[in-house]
């Protein structure tokens, strides 16, 4: 009988396992492009990160060095509609300036999706935001800014999918350009995950330096529980010699 009972304690821990393992567990990070998924409804999660980013912004071989750790709060409202709102603690050290830290402009955004289904290989949906700035921050931007992007995700097999961005934003001077990134993401195991993307922004010709900023991503997933991710992630930058390094966490609260 006690044989019985310890096949049937160990039999019942592998399918918890596998249970658990096979649970759906999305986030909007690591990386630029955003997800077509949103949160289920009625559920909150938290997602957070430290980013250490080194840029050569004039050709004099001094480097810029910023620190970023941002939060984004994210709400199901309703099955096809999330909320989200996002800060960052920065620190600038910039050879330009005096160094500046503080907190950046609070951005409210929603997604709204027009197709979310597990069961349909490619999904849709629509993420628009608003910063309003904090006039006591030395890192605000001072200006309303806002943008609207269109992301679609495509399951191409049951290890392999693709994400697409498409954005335009309106800058702190009132002037739009746009924004796209891919992203390219592969299945390990059911815990594991690794993914490359590429994200670039069009600065339009109202600007002197008129330009597109093109981005390289790179980094990998872990599912450490249903409720908890932890990612880590490469970035360097191709029109600015600028590299970065970037560790985060997700926590689904409930």
């Amino acid at each position: 009988m006690n044989t019985i009972k310890i096949k049937l304690t160990i039999l019942c821990a592998i399918i918890s396992t596998i249970a658990f393992s096979q649970q759906t567990f999305r986030a909007d990070r690591p990386g630029q492009t955003i997800s077509a998924f949103n949160m289920p409804a009625g559920s909150f999660q938290i997602e957070a990160g430290f980013n250490y980013q080194v840029a050569l912004i004039a050709q004099d071989d001094d480097l810029d060095k910023i620190y970023t750790m941002p939060v984004m709060l994210r709400y199901g409202v309703l099955d096809f509609l999330e909320l989200r709102l996002e800060n960052s603690y920065k620190i600038l050290d910039s050879h330009f300036y005096p160094t500046a830290k503080g907190l950046t402009d609070f951005k409210f955004s929603f997604k709204l999706n027009l197709r979310n289904n597990e069961y349909h290989k490619t999904n849709y949906a629509f993420i628009g935001y608003v910063t309003l700035p904090q006039d006591d921050s030395p890192l605000s931007n001072h200006k309303i800014t806002g943008g609207l992007t269109f992301a679609v995700n495509h399951q191409w097999t049951e290890k392999f999918s693709m994400a697409y961005n498409m954005g335009i934003i309106r800058d702190s001077n009132g002037i739009f350009h746009f924004s796209n990134s891919l992203s390219a993401s592969y299945t390990v195991s059911n815990y594991f995950s690794i993914f490359a993307e590429t994200y670039n922004e069009t600065f339009t010709p109202e600007y002197e330096d008129s330009r597109t900023d093109v981005n390289y991503n790179i980094g990998a997933s872990y599912l450490l529980s249903e409720k908890f991710q932890l990612d880590a992630f490469y970035g360097r930058g191709d029109s600015i010699e600028m590299n970065s390094f970037n560790l985060g966490l997700s926590w689904r609260v409930f």
